[in-house]
């Protein structure tokens, strides 16, 4: 799903994707408010996680690896909101295009047989574009969807 908002001269879009995961919000707030899990799950986008700052419910953390046969590298800083939700904000580089204070979040909602994850972002439509070519707004909620089912699949092993 996604929505436009025209943001100066340029628009922008909101895109998300969600899935149910069959475990206590609890447990899935636990493993999203750990970057470092990011890397231990199978087919994950991000090889190498290493937390650089740690200050209450603010982590900061450096990331590298490979979306789409491009490679990925910068930092997020983590803002976990118990038990609800996770914010992030990621600076850094998909392929040869710069990304300055990148917004994501995960919203957390118990649903019968579990929990649903909301992932969502905003970016502005040049910008898929340029990533991903036209269409570029599908293409991320696609990626975004298939790695939010990777980490469904982790949880029912």
């Amino acid at each position: 799903m996604s929505d436009t908002a025209e943001w100066g001269c340029c628009k922008m879009v909101k895109v998300e994707a969600s899935v149910v995961i069959k475990a206590p919000k609890s447990e899935v707030y636990a493993w999203f408010s750990k970057p470092e899990n990011w890397a231990k799950f199978e087919g994950a986008a991000w090889k190498s996680v290493r937390v650089t700052v740690k200050r209450g419910a603010v982590v900061t953390a450096a990331q590298e690896g490979t979306v789409a046969r491009k490679s990925m590298k910068g930092t997020f800083k983590y803002s976990c909101s118990a038990p609800d939700k996770v914010d992030a904000v990621w600076s850094g580089s998909y392929g040869r295009v710069a990304f300055k204070e990148q917004p994501f979040s995960w919203d957390l909602t118990e649903v019968p047989g579990g929990t649903k994850v909301s992932w969502s972002t905003v970016a502005y439509i040049p910008c898929f574009v340029k990533l991903f070519g036209p269409g570029g707004e599908a293409v991320l909620q696609g990626l975004m969807q298939k790695e939010l089912e990777k980490i469904q699949k982790m949880f029912q092993k």
